[in-house]
């Protein structure tokens, strides 16, 4: 703000009788509360008036008075959500006025302890005020204590929990961590509490102690688990609820001198086995004076992310195998995970070249790399709890000595784009050697067209959909195959269509396949066909087959054919 706009500000305020000076770019404004004058920074960010000014309290004020409901660890004010809230830009002088006079009464209300409730519904930022390690947590919480797998990787300064250890492996793998499993492993145990702490928060061994044992069902199970690591520092995630939700975050035991810092051994008490020691008498002494150390977790649960990213983990397809992982294979895979897929595994022979990265999941800096590996790798990074298997192999020959690691998948993909291919797998299918449900999906030139073929039973398909040359009887578009287009060279013959498109149809069908077949329970055999923007057919001189004219573009046909 200039100095003019400032000035303008302050005798607003001095007008309706507040105790305010310029200092800098900033208004200082005096208050009393119980007799006590305090003093409010007034900062016109960036933004302003479309944004809201912030406030501060002085840092010697506060400390005097601290901790309060809404007052930050730069002693800033929290006094509107920008997210729910929007600022009257067009009265900056009433704008600002209502952010002091907020200020203000979080201030009163908190030293005269009338907003302490608030103290729960912002557990999280006091909490990590001073934590000193950070904790990735990626196991479900529940209402019973569990022991978890707990690594701690060095280089990051990090530590990742889980309940069991293969998807914590999963996971560090995904993240490129390679896992030491006899260094850096450490004892953590979850345990559930009654109620939400409020400052000022336990910071002593036998403090922590008086706290579980007066907040927790499970008092027992979390001092068994002390007694039974005394001499180890041991990590304490605990739960409780938090605005209607259950919040993770944890605390560090140093027990029997040992320090977070300090790894040095430590000489065991004398007379005692220490399964047999009695932490509440321990901790009577020197060591329970001893500080414990919090710590900041960060849920990366997948159920706890697709809350907040959508409505909630609810997947129809848990796992999924993916046959071909060209275009319209890697944006399948793209388009399970977002909808829940936990488990894939993706097969393909080929390497990404660069005329494929226009309509592919993964760009340049997978070009000769494999197809397969290359989606694993851009999926994992993006979301580490997913489990990809990916093999970079002739589908022909997978086939012949991996078939049965197919039916440990809830359902099977088949992209290939190959006639040939396809109907071997069909055989596979009605011979009973593949056991899970079969979903086929190809798209038609300038994705004026898809198709899904979802086989949940035995049925000669043949007969139905194909003619006597193998050849699909229901194209959108007539005589697709002079549409293909070629390069120079061998093996360049393409299907023109846009990634975009097949984004469409993709999201189509596999919402219908989740949400109308496979939720409902229905066991049929279907097509799936997508109409795309037909009503365009003429700019790229294709002709649409009579059955499907009738359709709206951007429009799913379903057809039951068992």
């Amino acid at each position: 703000m200039t100095v003019a706009q400032l000035e303008e500000v302050l005798s607003f305020l001095h007008d309706n009788g507040y105790n305010a000076h310029i200092d800098k770019t900033k208004i200082i404004i005096a208050f009393e509360i119980e007799r006590r004058i305090f003093h409010l920074k007034c900062v016109f960010p960036i933004g302003f008036p479309y944004v809201f000014p912030q406030m501060y309290l002085l840092e010697e004020e506060y400390n005097e008075i601290a901790p309060l409901p809404h007052v930050n660890n730069d002693f800033s004010i929290c006094t509107y959500d920008s997210n729910v809230c929007i600022p009257n830009f067009k009265n900056h002088l009433a704008l600002t006025k209502e952010v002091i006079d907020k200020a203000i009464k979080i201030i009163s209300e908190g030293v005269r302890g009338e907003n302490e409730f608030d103290f729960i519904d912002e557990f999280n930022a006091y909490w990590r005020l001073e934590a000193c390690e950070f904790i990735e947590s990626i196991f479900t919480p529940t209402g019973k204590p569990k022991r978890l797998f707990c690594y701690y990787h060095e280089a990051n300064k990090m530590n990742y929990v889980s309940d069991d250890r293969e998807s914590l492996t999963n996971y560090l793998n995904n993240l490129g961590i390679t896992v030491i499993y006899d260094k850096n492993f450490k004892k953590c145990l979850y345990l559930p509490l009654n109620s939400v702490m409020k400052p000022p928060f336990p910071e002593t061994n036998l403090e922590i102690l008086l706290y579980v044992k007066q907040n927790s069902l499970f008092y027992n199970e979390y001092k068994k688990f002390l007694q039974q690591n005394i001499g180890h520092p041991v990590i304490i995630v605990f739960s409780q609820n938090v605005s209607d939700s259950l919040n993770l975050q944890a605390w560090m035991h140093t027990l029997l001198g040992d320090s977070l810092i300090s790894k040095r051994s430590k000489a065991k008490l004398p007379g005692f086995r220490n399964d047999k020691i009695n932490p509440a008498v321990i901790f009577q002494g020197r060591e329970g004076k001893e500080k414990i150390y919090r710590l900041s977790v960060q849920n990366m649960n997948l159920e706890r992310l697709f809350t907040r990213g959508g409505e909630g983990w609810s997947s129809q397809i848990e796992s999924a195998s993916i046959i071909g992982c060209g275009s319209v294979g890697s944006l399948l895979a793209e388009t399970l995970t977002v909808m829940g897929t936990r488990r894939l595994m993706l097969i393909d022979k080929e390497k990404l070249s660069d005329e494929n990265i226009a309509r592919h999941l993964c760009g340049y800096e997978y070009i000769n790399k494999p197809k397969s590996d290359s989606i694993k790798s851009k999926l994992t990074r993006h979301n580490p709890n997913l489990v990809c298997n990916s093999f970079h192999t002739n589908i022909f020959d997978f086939m012949e000595r991996n078939l049965s690691s197919v039916n440990k998948y809830d359902y099977i993909f088949v992209a290939v784009g190959s006639t040939p291919i396809e109907h071997l797998i069909i055989e596979h299918f009605l011979n009973g050697e593949i056991l899970k449900p079969l979903v086929l999906i190809w798209v038609e030139p300038f994705m004026l067209g898809g198709h899904a073929i979802v086989l949940q039973k035995k049925q000669d398909v043949y007969q139905v959909l194909f003619d006597e040359n193998y050849t699909f009887t229901k194209p959108i578009v007539k005589a697709p195959e002079k549409y293909l287009k070629r390069e120079a060279g061998c093996q360049s013959t393409y299907i023109p269509y846009s990634g975009f498109e097949v984004r469409c149809f993709l999201n189509k069908v596999i919402e219908y396949l989740c949400n109308d077949i496979i939720a409902k329970g229905k066991r049929g055999n279907y097509l799936l066909s997508y109409i795309g923007r037909i009503s365009s057919a003429a700019i790229y001189d294709a002709c649409i087959n009579d059955e499907w004219v009738v359709n709206h573009d951007n429009s799913l046909v379903i057809k039951r054919f068992d």
